[in-house]
């Protein structure tokens, strides 16, 4: 177990480059609090793979040109989110990520990744020799993040007990589970399936004066934050795409219909007549009974 809580604030960062020097990666380490970062860590190897547990406050870490030469290493991280979120920014991947999410990338790369709030995270080393014997693919091992499963999610928050334990079961499962969060092809990622189901519950609720963000999210069974982050994804938010889908949905009845407009807000969503012509100027320019006449 390694922690920076017992040592002066002043010691911190450089302990904890050390510390990741000696049993992770060169890094630089940098804390937005002036008590440095406050992290701790625990790790265990199982056939040759190393999961790392780490807690702490916001901080982010950088492994760039010069780390790389100082300590070569042939394998990939992949660091699965357990608890808070932040970002990861590398040449070919920026990306937000959230708990439930999966941020693979090789150590032989540069990269920053930063998180902005209280955060628990597995690091999990993987050697290029393990990457062949479960041929993972080139593709599997470039930089890239993806949103882990119910099952996986489940698996993962285990794993800190099994660095403790030598349950022989539970290693083997701690592999399995890391195989499938890299052999999980990008574009049939959870992420995916979340947007998509997402879209169809929002095509099929639209209507429901009640059915907002939280309700979609519900129906999903996943966070607000983590459906917030997906739709982002896809360059979109959940609230705007159930109010775009409204609009259109209204816009249609208006110009082919002569439905008061009372009763075409009811079938679309929204609570009144003044709501729907408040959203309906802010997104069409136009008031809805100017786009009938």
């Amino acid at each position: 177990m390694n922690d920076t809580h017992r040592l002066a604030p002043h010691d911190r960062r450089r302990h904890w480059e050390t510390w990741n020097f000696e049993a992770l990666t060169p890094l630089d380490v940098f804390s937005p609090s002036p008590d440095g970062p406050i992290v701790s860590s625990n790790q265990r190897a199982i056939d040759g793979v190393k999961f790392t547990v780490l807690r702490g406050a916001s901080h982010a870490v950088q492994h760039d040109a010069e780390h790389i030469a100082s300590k070569p290493q042939d394998s990939i991280f992949a660091t699965i989110i357990l608890v808070g979120e932040g970002f990861f920014y590398s040449s070919s991947l920026t990306t937000t990520f959230c708990a439930g999410d999966a941020v693979i990338y090789p150590v032989s790369q540069p990269y920053l990744i930063a998180f902005t709030e209280e955060m628990v995270q597995i690091t999990v080393d993987v050697p290029s020799a393990q990457l062949e014997r479960w041929e993972i693919a080139a593709a599997g091992r470039a930089p890239h993040l993806t949103t882990l499963t119910k099952e996986m999610t489940s698996t993962a928050a285990r794993l800190p007990r099994l660095l403790a334990e030598a349950d022989e079961e539970e290693a083997a499962g701690a592999l399995a589970l890391i195989r499938g969060v890299l052999q999980t092809p990008q574009e049939h990622s959870e992420a995916a399936r979340i947007f998509s189901a997402g879209e169809h519950l929002i095509s099929l609720n639209y209507a429901r004066p009640d059915f907002d963000v939280a309700a979609l999210a519900g129906s999903l069974n996943i966070s607000e934050r983590q459906l917030r982050r997906v739709f982002r994804s896809y360059g979109r938010t959940p609230g705007r795409r159930l109010r775009d889908v409204r609009l259109d949905a209204a816009r249609g009845l208006i110009v082919s219909t002569s439905r008061p407009l009372k009763t075409v807000a009811a079938a679309t969503g929204f609570v009144s007549g003044e709501s729907l012509t408040r959203a309906y100027r802010s997104r069409f320019g136009t008031t809805p009974s100017e786009d009938r006449e």
